[in-house]
């Protein structure tokens, strides 16, 4: 049986899958960046309603919506500020948050003694230190102002087995 989201008073039906995505995106602590919320509750407050949104400023329609959803409350605490491409790939299932994968591989690293996160790495088949710290969000990809806050399933899984942990462990996949 389809699932309903009902936010700015609008409802969509929604499937088994589609339903987990949305929870696992609504227990997120992370918002859009401030300039890109900005501009989606300007579209809303110009009657725009939430698919064409999502069109005007490349969103998928789910993080539209949860976003307006959340326009009245304040965040408790300091959240990230996820990028309209890092919403989108969490909004499609093809990339997860990084940072649960980072406390997870460092729990691991304390419990092997003399172990260390490029070890780790290594049997994941990440051969490049620099290259993991990239994926797991420690320090940005060339270009690019800040690091990154997603990483993609494939590599999630990987680096998830290769800590001793099944990949189901990780918030998303």
């Amino acid at each position: 049986m389809p699932a309903t989201l009902t936010a700015t008073s609008l409802t969509v039906d929604l499937d088994t899958a589609q339903q987990a995505r949305l929870e696992l995106l609504q227990e997120l602590p992370a918002r859009l960046t401030r300039s890109d919320l900005d501009l989606v509750l300007a579209l809303h407050k110009d009657g725009k309603q939430p698919r064409t949104i999502a069109r005007t400023v490349a969103l998928d329609e789910l993080v539209v919506r949860i976003e307006l959803a959340r326009a009245g409350k304040r965040p408790a605490g300091e959240v990230a500020r996820l990028t309209r491409r890092e919403w989108n790939r969490l909004a499609k299932g093809t990339h997860v948050p990084n940072l649960p994968l980072r406390g997870l591989i460092a729990a691991a690293v304390q419990r092997r003694p003399g172990s260390r996160m490029r070890d780790i790495l290594k049997l994941a088949g990440i051969k490049d230190a620099a290259h993991g710290d990239r994926l797991l969000g420690v320090r940005p990809y060339p270009g690019r102002s800040r690091p990154s806050q997603t990483i993609s399933c494939v590599q999630a899984a990987r680096l998830a087995r290769a800590a001793g942990r099944d990949p189901h462990e990780v918030p998303g996949l």
